[in-house]
């Protein structure tokens, strides 16, 4: 399973793989937010408590 490794201010430091099953942990500070499979998120993005929804700040801008 993919997780988001976020930090105390809400950014996406790291994505990871791991069963959820095993020891680990991603280190003082961080937390653990499962990911769909599907979900679209990188690192540098940032995380809503209240919502749930991941975002980039730098988002593509298509051009016609």
């Amino acid at each position: 399973m993919r997780y988001a490794v976020i930090d105390s201010n809400n950014y996406v430091v790291n994505i990871a793989l791991w069963d959820g099953v095993s020891e680990w942990s991603p280190g003082p500070g961080l937390i653990l937010i499962q990911l769909q499979e599907e979900q679209l998120v990188d690192i540098g993005w940032t995380y809503d408590e209240e919502t749930g929804l991941f975002t980039d700040p730098n988002p593509r801008i298509l051009q016609e």
